[in-house]
């Protein structure tokens, strides 16, 4: 099983160019990929793949405007 770990919040754009990147990955064994979401709102997550689990963190970002 590989372990992949992303940090995320409040950057819709790198995050869909992650997915994307993600989605171009050829291994073929499990993944569990932890995403750790800390921007003000959630970050929405539309990627799906057979043989990968996902597991958000969600935490509510501590950074003052």
């Amino acid at each position: 099983m590989l372990t992949l770990l992303t940090a995320t919040g409040a950057r819709p754009q790198a995050w869909a160019l992650c997915e994307r990147m993600m989605r171009l990955q050829d291994w073929d064994g499990a993944v569990r990929w932890v995403i750790v979401d800390d921007g003000a709102h959630p970050q929405p997550l539309t990627f799906r793949r057979p043989g990968w689990t996902l597991e958000v963190d969600r935490k509510t970002s501590s950074v003052q405007p």
